[in-house]
């Protein structure tokens, strides 16, 4: 408990030895937390190194930054093989994942069917319980675009709904994202931040202060400006977004409307992170309807705009 981050990186550094040693069992392998393994292989060896680049937000940077370790864990054979196995055989498992040849990069990720009818198990039974019942997920990326949700949290929340939810809502990305109606039911696949005051916090965990070069003698608020260095929650999506009601008449939804808020972005850290009403007609409050109604749009969602509010109507 004392040390999580690096607990977490021994478990999952097992799963990768594990995984390697499979596929070539006599290679070497160097690692973070472990040392090496078979020493005696100085031909062929994996680097393993697990890391963590706060900001980086685009999946298409992961996918770069992945690739570039890829090549690095092992110099001579690896980077060659692996696209060689993909060209060849058209796909390739690896950690987990699946990677095949496509004309365009894209990600599609599969909830454990187990694990989907679990939650729909306890919806059916949450239903007989309540008059009411709102499924919150968190839930972060995986998907092809960060204003976009996974294809499997799709899946969960079309399901969730024919198992009787009233209310599917998504948060975890610290930014927005679009809004579809289902059989009649509205699914927000994230509203965000409403509050957001994590640079305020009077005590940090020595080992996450020390995965940013900081020691016992540095203080919470040089660990926070050292992670604003790095790029944390520099985007401005992460501090817009906006409050949702919906109006429903005898179970049936009506309307939905989009309140938009600011939570201050560069303004002093002991005011930062408050939600406040953003005027209408003003920069973000126009921005935030915009992009809700752009991100909304795929799903067939129409907003409309009416004096600074978001407007769904449920015909």
């Amino acid at each position: 408990p004392g040390d999580f981050v690096t607990s977490s990186d021994k478990r999952t550094e097992k799963i990768i030895i594990e995984e390697l040693q499979k596929a070539h069992p006599d290679y070497g392998i160097i690692t973070e937390e472990s040392g090496i393994i078979n020493k005696s292989n100085t031909n062929n060896r994996w680097i393993i190194t697990l890391s963590q680049k706060e900001g980086q937000e685009s999946i298409k940077q992961q996918i770069h930054l992945k690739k570039q370790i890829l090549y690095i864990m092992n110099l001579k054979k690896l980077g060659e093989t692996l696209f060689n196995v993909i060209e060849q055989n058209q796909q390739i498992h690896l950690f987990g994942s699946t990677f095949v040849v496509g004309k365009e990069f894209s990600m599609e990720t599969i909830a454990e069917e187990e694990d989907l009818e679990e939650n729909y198990k306890w919806m059916r039974d949450a239903t007989k319980m309540a008059d009411w019942t709102i499924f919150s997920f968190h839930n972060h990326g995986a998907s092809n675009s960060p204003e976009l949700p996974s294809s499997h949290t799709r899946t969960l929340a079309k399901g969730l709904i024919d198992n009787g939810a009233d209310i599917f809502i998504g948060h975890g990305p610290h930014r927005d994202r679009g809004i579809e109606i289902y059989n009649g039911k509205p699914i927000f696949y994230s509203l965000g931040d409403f509050i957001l005051q994590n640079d305020t916090p009077q005590w940090i965990p020595y080992d996450v202060m020390k995965r940013f070069g900081l020691g016992h003698s540095d203080t919470p608020t040089d660990f926070h400006e050292e992670r604003k260095k790095r790029g944390w929650n520099s985007r401005v999506e992460g501090w817009e977004s906006a409050i949702a009601t919906c109006t429903f008449t005898e179970k049936k939804l009506r309307e939905i409307s989009l309140y938009p808020i600011d939570l201050g972005m560069g303004l002093p850290r002991s005011i930062a992170g408050r939600p406040v009403l953003a005027e209408p007609g003003s920069e973000v409050n126009e921005r935030v309807l915009k992009r809700f109604q752009d991100m909304s749009k795929p799903y067939g969602t129409e907003i409309n705009i009416e004096d600074g509010v978001g407007k769904i109507k449920i015909s």
